[in-house]
């Protein structure tokens, strides 16, 4: 029965039920050696629900409990803390937590001790049918206290740190500046071509930027391919052009939304749904850091946890059209740059990736993040850059007045200060040309500039206007001449493409009058020939119908411009690292402990007390190692499991010169399914460049013998790579007992 008023007690009953049932269901060769380890040698006949219940009795015991905590070290609560905060994770999952910290072998053997230690368990997720690690719920209650998120994403340790006149990013050769995003534009819209067929920068355009935007090669890299990917430039019959009506769409937002787009679709083509869920993600990361900072190490780790929190909140289902793309391997567009518009279709399947693995360097670049210092290591910390506060929406400048910030010389060059925003900057780059942007930009306004602007519809009116607006002098008397002079040069002549409605003289007058017809014609090119604003057949043919013309023949399509979407404003996931850290992840920490956590002294005195117990005792060399092994692998709590009938004699390693024993131990691991342990540093038969890891772990496919050695063919973890390896060479061999942690265990 369910009890409504305290679900709480409902999830914990059947975690209880899942702890037994996973451990009741274990093969029974572990089973009884997890028994004999904390109970002793078990008589027949027994019941396996009955030695469950006498483990939960012992773990339940005071004493019991109390050793366990004492003996946690820090990587223990490492993994600990990491099972706790991210849900359903799996050993695939946590071993992306600690790339650089656990080796894929360290990692499982710490897992193999902790379940050894009754501390964690693993049942198969009712949902994704993959088996979970968790905690034992009979000692969640005295873990708790000890868990916290620091212990996940460690905090830096400063050996350099950079004071604020050398933190990286602020300046424009280490962050994307309003001023600095709105002068690249420009350089597109006066320089079509400048990219490749694959999206990047031909060698002429990047040899031109680089004197344009001195020092910021790394930077203009990341951003040709975000505006690209956001669809601001778009690819056309004469090359990129900008898509100024998107830009507006695009500068609606705060320059922290425009920034953190832009970070993201760096990095791939992305569904619209998909942008904003990984850039939520960022957010979440970016306003979940501490002041002091992280590596890039714990940043990416950061992610992974907030993408598994979020993901466990606000599962994410692709919709079947994109599954049938992603099934047809259909990537659409040049270079992974699938079309103009951010759709479900053709887009790089990204579902479950951590954002953070590949925004870094990025983010770093675009001046979101500030190199505050270094680790003894050597390793960079990353802080957030104060500009944008602890607000999600922060919009930089807003509800501020936009300063005046440009000055015309008399050589038509324009002079444009730091302070305008994207919105303001977006209309004036359209008739001027960039020519250096460092502190402040420089643009010169010529004819061809002028000329562009007019045929994409702006007016010498609306230019000096511009130009009035945004600085505190008049415009030069000699520039309205030469803006005069283009546009009578424009005007001469003129190129029309659409739908051109022609009519004889009796029809003429008719036609200019006619209201419905009127408000339609865009302009008059002759008399009686009318081009109207139409965008398709039929269209003209509806406005032709109302306007009472009946003898029009078929007319011919042109194309239509599709309607754009907004873009969506962000806000960081509610329920992901930012507000669990001021929940769960510090309340678990907050609360009272049981019992205190051993130092390394105190560990160190229990070991010596087991051991002086173990040379008590009279018993053979096999027996003492097997004991010594436990007490090591700390699954010895108290002087009573130092028993010599629960050791069982079984080889599961051997070294160096026992050639025959590393057979014996492979044979063994392949007639029960185990996995091995190999070490040794050597080449890989296949092909003489390429090395074996010193450390390997896998499953044993088979022997071969060759040429006086034997060579075991493994099966890599997690890889799934196939490899052989030399017996004789190797260091060590080592069996490792099945564990319901491996996939497919019941």
């Amino acid at each position: 029965m369910i009890n409504r008023a305290n679900p709480a007690a409902d999830k914990h009953v059947q975690k209880v039920l899942e702890w037994r049932e996973s451990f009741a269901t274990m093969p029974d060769s572990h089973f009884f050696e997890i028994i004999r380890m904390y109970l002793g040698e078990v008589k027949t006949p027994y019941n396996k629900q009955k030695l469950i219940e006498e483990l939960s009795s012992f773990l339940r015991k005071e004493q019991t409990q109390r050793t366990l905590i004492s003996l946690l070290s820090d990587t223990d609560l490492q993994i600990i803390s990491a099972v706790h905060f991210v849900p359903g994770i799996t050993q695939e999952k946590l071993a992306s937590f600690f790339p650089n910290v656990l080796s894929f072998a360290a990692l499982y053997d710490r897992l193999l001790n902790l379940e050894e230690r009754l501390i964690l368990f693993c049942h198969k997720d009712s949902v994704s049918q993959k088996n979970v690690i968790d905690i034992n719920p009979l000692l969640e209650g005295i873990l708790l206290p000890f868990l916290k998120v620091e212990s996940v994403l460690p905090l830096p340790e400063y050996a350099e740190k950079y004071d604020g006149s050398s933190l990286s990013g602020n300046s424009l050769s280490h962050g994307l500046s309003p001023l600095m995003f709105a002068s690249f534009l420009a350089f597109v819209n006066s320089n079509p071509d400048v990219c490749k067929i694959d999206g990047t920068l031909k060698k002429r355009a990047a040899d031109n930027l680089a004197k344009i935007f001195p020092g910021c090669e790394k930077l203009l890299s990341f951003l040709v391919r975000s505006c690209i990917n956001l669809s601001l430039i778009k690819e056309s019959e004469k090359g990129f052009s900008v898509d100024f009506e998107r830009c507006r769409n695009f500068a609606n937002l705060s320059w922290l939304n425009q920034l953190v787009y832009l970070c993201t679709a760096s990095c791939a083509h992305l569904s619209r749904s998909e942008l904003k869920k990984q850039s939520e993600l960022f957010l979440s990361v970016y306003f979940s850091m501490p002041q002091c900072g992280y590596t890039e190490e714990v940043l990416v780790r950061s992610g992974l946890l907030a993408a598994s929190v979020s993901r466990e909140e606000k599962p994410v289902t692709a919709s079947r059209f994109s599954q049938i793309i992603r099934n047809a391997g259909g990537m659409g567009g040049i270079g992974g740059f699938a079309g103009s518009s951010l759709s479900e279709a053709g887009q790089e399947d990204v579902s479950g990736v951590n954002p953070m693995d590949r925004l870094v360097e990025v983010a770093s670049a675009f001046g979101l993040l500030l190199i505050a210092g270094k680790t003894e290591a050597g390793k960079e910390i990353f802080i957030r850059n104060p500009e944008f506060g602890d607000d999600v929406n922060n919009a930089g400048n807003a509800g501020e007045p936009e300063p005046k910030v440009l000055s015309i010389d008399a050589g038509f060059s324009v002079t444009v200060l730091p302070g305008l925003s994207i919105r303001r900057l977006l209309p004036l780059i359209q008739f001027m040309e960039i020519k250096r942007c460092d502190s402040v930009a420089t643009f010169e306004i010529n004819r061809k500039s002028v000329l562009g602007a007019l045929d994409s519809g702006y007016s010498i009116e609306k230019i000096i206007d511009l130009l009035t607006e945004n600085s505190n002098y008049p415009v030069p008397q000699n520039l309205r001449v030469c803006l005069d002079e283009w546009n009578a040069a424009f005007s001469s002549a003129a190129l029309y493409s659409g739908f051109v409605l022609k009519v004889n003289a009796e029809n003429q007058l008719l036609s200019e009058k006619n209201p419905n017809l009127k408000s339609h014609i865009k302009t008059v090119l002759a008399p009686g020939f009318f081009l109207l604003d139409v965008k398709d057949s039929a269209e003209a043919e509806e406005l032709m119908a109302k306007c009472g013309i009946d003898f029009i023949g078929q007319v011919k399509n042109t194309e239509e411009k599709p309607q754009l979407l907004p873009f969506m404003a962000l806000s960081s996931y509610p329920t992901a690292l930012r507000t669990a850290q001021g929940g769960d992840m510090k309340t678990a920490a907050s609360l009272q402990k049981p019992f205190e956590r051993g130092t390394e002294a105190d560990r160190a005195s229990f070991f010596i007390q087991m051991r002086k117990e173990l040379d008590a005792m009279n018993l053979s060399p096999e027996q003492k190692e097997g004991l010594e092994l436990r007490i090591r692998r700390k699954i010895v709590l108290n002087p009573v499991q130092l028993r010599a009938n629960s050791v069982r004699l079984e080889k599961n390693e051997a070294h160096g010169m026992d050639f025959i024993g590393k057979i014996r131990i492979v044979e063994r691991a392949m007639a029960t399914k185990s996995m091995i342990e190999i070490s040794g540093n050597q080449k890989k038969p296949d092909d003489v460049h390429d090395t074996v890891p010193p450390r390997i772990l896998g499953m044993p496919l088979g022997i071969e013998k060759k040429e006086g050695d034997s060579f075991v063919r493994i099966r890599l973890e997690p890889s799934q790579e196939e490899v052989v390896f030399s017996l004789g060479q190797a260091d060590f061999v080592k069996r490792l007992r099945g564990s319901f942690l491996e996939e497919g265990a019941q």
